[in-house]
């Protein structure tokens, strides 16, 4: 008998609101309390064999429960299990999804809202596919000297030793990228500014070489879509245009820096010169490249009224879903309710309804839908409970 498996009860059950219409629907009005015990149970078939499940008989219990999920939508939990094993065979639940995340303690729109429909649907783990595009920078030094110790600043507060690292920004804007390398205990750094701004082209930076005999260095912009290209040589002289050059007359290390312009549009590029005795100084040169990244992730999300259908059969689990988040099942009906009545707590002190409805559909082992199984009844009653 249900006394067995629910507290015997009786409570006031405040009925909400009357009907209203959605989406062509007519709000569902919950009836009076019940008195006496409802029979909770499935009869049909699963897998074309016959399956009688009952409350109080032969072991079985109706457990009742709720619960946010990994989308913070409550799912309304009633399972037929053994009365002294909640996970154990024979196993068979029905899972009702609130359609919105809540942010309180009950359902996104009551539990009236939330049978106002007579059929529930399928979950689908594909209903929110989202294209992402993002833009991964590399970071090289010029110089790969056998030894040296690289540290990395990117500028968003992260950091790196790797020679040349792959950065991914979550931030659009300027970005201070900063180097410093140590080789035989000396130490250099060179700071850059970079533009981390989705596909921005306000980026420019050159490449140089040097005449060592005539103290002469060579420069050339990479970017050649600016309006104007301003050098500083770091020596005192300045330049304009896509090349220029510049004539040192005293030994050192220089820093070169242009100002490339177009529009609003202001990028700043630095890098040092070796005009020293020593070829082998150190010096924290670097570049960078930037490309594209697509990707596709996709977010659980349920249709209004999704329902769960979950059967265990000889250790296999078969749900009312496939495992497959390349195809949509929001339209596939799972169940459908034929009547709602408020019913006893349960054992946890959670205000549970009764529950009648029915069921066609098929049940798919979740690693490996090709093995599926049916399920048919017309004569389910089922306990769930509920925030409230």
């Amino acid at each position: 008998m249900e006394t067995n498996f629910l507290k015997n009860r009786t409570f006031l059950f405040i009925l909400l609101q009357s009907v209203i219409l959605f989406a062509g629907c007519s709000k569902k009005d919950l009836p009076a309390p019940v008195n006496g015990n409802p029979v909770f149970k499935f009869n049909g078939t699963i897998g074309g064999e016959s399956v009688d499940l009952q409350a109080g008989i032969n072991g079985v219990y109706m457990y009742t429960d709720y619960y946010r999920d990994n989308q913070s939508l409550y799912s309304l939990k009633g399972t037929f299990a053994k009365d002294t094993c909640v996970t154990c065979e024979p196993y068979l639940s029905f899972e009702f999804k609130d359609a919105e995340a809540s942010i309180n303690s009950s359902l996104s729109s009551g539990i009236q809202t939330f049978f106002r429909d007579s059929i529930f649907n399928s979950y689908s783990l594909d209903s929110v596919q989202i294209a992402n595009t993002i833009e991964s920078f590399q970071f090289t030094p010029i110089v790969n000297q056998q030894g040296a110790v690289y540290n990395w600043s990117f500028g968003d507060g992260s950091f790196s030793q790797q020679f040349n690292p792959l950065h991914l920004y979550s931030t659009q804007g300027i970005q201070s990228v900063k180097l410093k390398s140590t080789y035989n205990g000396v130490s250099d750094s060179l700071s850059i500014p970079v533009d981390v701004t989705m596909l921005s082209t306000c980026r420019s930076q050159f490449i140089f070489t040097v005449d060592t005999f005539l103290n002469k260095v060579y420069v050339q912009a990479d970017n050649v879509s600016f309006a104007n290209y301003s050098w500083d040589f770091g020596n005192g002289t300045i330049g304009q245009g896509i090349y220029d050059t510049a004539t040192y007359a005293l030994p050192g290390i220089y820093t070169i820096k242009l100002t490339s312009t177009i529009g609003g549009c202001t990028s700043t590029f630095f890098q040092k010169v070796n005009l020293t005795n020593n070829p082998s100084a150190v010096l924290s040169n670097f570049r960078y490249s930037s490309e594209l990244n697509s990707y596709t992730s996709f977010i659980q999300r349920i249709n209004r009224g999704a329902c769960v259908i979950t059967y265990h059969k000889n250790g296999k689990v078969y749900k009312s879903y496939k495992n497959d988040s390349q195809q949509d099942q929001s339209g596939k009906e799972i169940f459908r309710v034929i009547s709602v009545n408020p019913y006893d707590y349960n054992y946890k002190n959670q205000a549970t309804v009764s529950m009648k409805g029915e069921v066609n559909t098929t049940l798919y082992n979740v690693t490996n839908s090709a093995d599926s199984i049916s399920i048919k009844s017309n004569s389910i009653q089922v306990a769930i409970a509920y925030p409230n």
